[in-house]
């Protein structure tokens, strides 16, 4: 009965360990139009613990120019460059740290009306 019962012992850890994890739960804006004259782009990205991470993007069409932290742990802002051949799709962004698992983004841009 012991030996079955030992890994509840394990449980609040992992349960802690999952919890720490940093997330993205909100990311401003949500998306953007190709074509626009200006070619920066700030986005604004919220969730738990996301300043510990860096960005990077592998596409041509979507580059990252700086990452700045904010006051809060929880809020991290990205400047992004959109390539003037850019298309309207879903460009990846990779968020990695030295101390948890990567995160990855699709940040979509879209055709203008």
């Amino acid at each position: 009965m012991i030996k079955r019962l030992r890994w509840l012992a394990f449980l609040p850890l992992s349960a802690w360990i999952s919890w720490a994890q940093a997330s993205i739960d909100r990311v401003d804006p949500p998306h953007w139009w190709i074509g626009m004259a200006e070619s920066r782009l700030q986005l604004m990205l919220y969730g738990t613990d996301i300043a510990d991470y860096a960005v990077t993007s592998d596409s041509p069409a979507l580059t990252v120019a700086a990452v700045t932290r904010g006051d809060s742990n929880n809020y991290l802002f990205v400047d992004l460059l959109i390539a003037d051949n850019a298309t309207a799709g879903d460009y990846p962004l990779t968020l990695s740290s030295i101390d948890s698992e990567a995160l990855s983004l699709k940040y979509q841009l879209v055709e203008r009306a």
